[in-house]
This record gives structure tokens, sequence and C-alpha cells, in this order.
């Protein structure tokens, strides 16, 4: 996925400098000229704008990325960052807070160096990290880091929707609803010879990866998770606010 990183953190309008109290644009007076009140002007410090950046956009980014070589993402994300704009700097300060690369095998387990300690991911604050022996982004599920109130009910049929004959909207762990295409497990025809030496046809099931479980979006297994027997999931887009009111969800 290439995008302009540019567009990917948004700017907001910065804070400070320039708030005004609405209403009265002059004092009060007690009628002979004297003030009520004296406005005493605040103090004065080198700066007062600071950036106001919206960093969903990254963190979207990074998510529709994850198992991916993280040299390439990063790649990706620093080949459109120009060194002259101090904003699109803080995207690889921002993206370093976010992703950790600092990682290492110990008695088989994925851990962080946090401070001086070594800790396992999966007991760590990071978002995502790159994994120490394939190099590849991944993202650290680490419980409660969803915001509760959006955390998805366990029951797999409360969070499905039927968008059409093999399509689905999910609610997955992440808090996001998720368009998915489902197909049938795809098979293959044999001819084989039956305990009676009669010859017959049978299906065979062939290999295939699900995008779902494959980009960990929930670990239920397959029947359980679409309602159905031999399908899998082809395609998994987020479904935006807009494409979330076409459909009918909240």
């Amino acid at each position: 996925m290439r995008k302009d990183m540019s567009k990917v953190i948004v700017e907001r309008p910065r804070a400070g400098n320039g708030w005004r109290r609405k209403g009265r644009t002059h004092a009060l007076d007690d009628g002979e000229g004297n003030a009520l009140r004296q406005r005493v002007p605040p103090k004065k410090t080198e700066s007062t704008k600071m950036l106001n950046e919206n960093l969903a956009p990254l963190r979207r980014y990074l998510e529709s990325n994850v198992g991916r070589p993280w040299d390439k993402v990063h790649s990706d994300i620093a080949e459109h960052i120009r060194p002259t704009s101090v904003v699109q700097q803080h995207v690889l300060d921002h993206v370093r807070g976010y992703v950790d690369t600092n990682t290492k095998m110990v008695d088989g387990e994925v851990v962080v160096l946090e401070g001086k300690r070594l800790t396992p991911v999966k007991e760590s604050c990071t978002l995502f990290y790159v994994h120490p022996k394939t190099g590849i982004l991944k993202f650290n599920r680490r419980p409660g880091w969803y915001n509760p109130r959006k955390r998805p009910k366990d029951d797999p049929e409360a969070r499905r929707r039927d968008l059409g004959p093999m399509r689905q909207a999910h609610l997955f762990r992440d808090g996001a609803w998720w368009d998915i295409v489902l197909e049938p497990n795809p098979t293959r025809t044999e001819t084989v010879r039956n305990a009676a030496n009669a010859v017959v046809k049978r299906k065979v099931e062939l290999p295939f990866e699900d995008v779902v479980h494959a980009r960990k979006l929930s670990d239920l297994a397959a029947e359980k998770l679409y309602g159905r027997r031999n399908a899998y999931a082809v395609s998994a887009r987020r479904l935006t606010k807009a494409d979330r009111k076409k459909v009918g969800l909240p």
C-alpha cells in the first residue's frame, strides 16, 4: 500500500496564539470612565503555538501494513517525507513511538527492551513490533489496549452482519467494522478406487489462507466466525464511517 505520507498525519489548527473571548469588545466602566475591572494581559512566552496532530490515520496505515516486512513499510513512509516539513518529520517520530523495533528472542519468546529491563512483548505497552527473526511488522494483541466501550461481545453472531450471499460485516477485536468477502474452500475432484475396487470420484480440499486469520483479526474457527461451513475470507477491508452508514452499521 503506497500513499502520499503527507496525507497520513493531518495538522489541525494550531492551539494557542489566537484565542479571543467572544462577547464584549470593551471593558465595563462605572459610568464615570473608571474601569470596573482591570484586564491583566497574559504572560508572553517564546512560542504560544504547538502542533496539534491527528494520529489516527498513521495508526490505521500501520494496521493496514501488518504482515509486511518492516523495512519495506518504513521505506514507503520515509520515501514521501519532505526534510523541509516540520510536521512531516514528526511522522517518523510518531512511527518510532508506535512501532518497537528493539526486539529479541529469549527462550522462544519475543521480548522488548523497556528502559533496562527485558519485557515480553505481550506484556509491554507497544502497539506494534518488528519480529526479531522474520523482520515482519506485527500487531501486539495486548489485553486492555482497546477501548473497552468498543470491545465486541464474545458472541460472534452479535458482531456479524450478512451483507450478501458471500459477504459479511464483522466487528473485530480492534473495535472496527470490517467488510469480509467469502469464497467456498477450494477443492479439486480426483478419481480413486474404493474398497470394492470400484472407480469413484471424491473432492480433495486444497490449501488456502484466510485473510482474517492471517491478519490476526480473530482467533475463532472459520465455521463459528462466519456461521457457515467450508468458507474462508479472501478479502478484508476496514469500513469507513460513510461505508457503515450505507449498510446501516453503527
